[in-house]
């Protein structure tokens, strides 16, 4: 299972983005603080880093310029600043271009639409690993569609209307 380490001060962003990226087939791991993330490097390197860049103490271009020092894993920049801000201004610039250039990193403006975070993510490291599904057998799914129908009617619902040419 791919694995990813996501540093961000935002804790329901966190949570959020954990979830997102877990029901798509990753494995993801997460810190808040600079100090966390570096301690959790050091167990089971992630095949991705996400980063906030503005973080209190250390920001993330200063984790980029560190993590970059002693590993080579891509990174994805997750920030609130808007796709106007000038990353230029940053001494990171040049190495981050390289590394943009080379296909291992990249840039998510926040906010964003789950389907961006799904295709950023899959184009730096690749789809996760899908979760096995238990499809019941074709008997039991006909039975399941039969007590829906019967609750359904039995509740006054006309089907026609509701999923044929309804006008209301």
């Amino acid at each position: 299972m791919k694995k990813i380490l996501i540093l961000d001060d935002d804790l329901v962003y966190l949570r959020l983005v954990c979830r997102i990226l877990t029901s798509r087939g990753y494995k993801v791991r997460q810190a808040s603080h600079h100090v966390e993330f570096f301690s959790q490097l050091e167990g089971e390197e992630p095949q991705l880093v996400m980063l906030d860049i503005n973080m209190p103490e250390k920001d993330g271009f200063q984790v980029y310029r560190e993590l970059m020092a002693q590993h080579t894993i891509p990174v994805l920049f997750v920030t609130g600043y808007p796709a106007s801000f000038n990353l230029a201004l940053d001494s990171v610039w040049q190495p981050w271009q390289t590394h943009v250039a080379e296909g291992q990193t990249d840039i998510l403006y926040k906010p964003f639409r789950m389907g961006n975070l799904a295709r950023k993510v899959e184009g730096l490291i690749g789809a996760g690993q899908p979760k096995e599904t238990t499809t019941p057998p074709a008997t039991e799914r006909l039975a399941i569609i039969r007590r829906i129908r019967q609750t359904l009617v039995r509740y006054g619902v006309d089907l026609g209307r509701l999923f044929v040419g309804y006008d209301g």
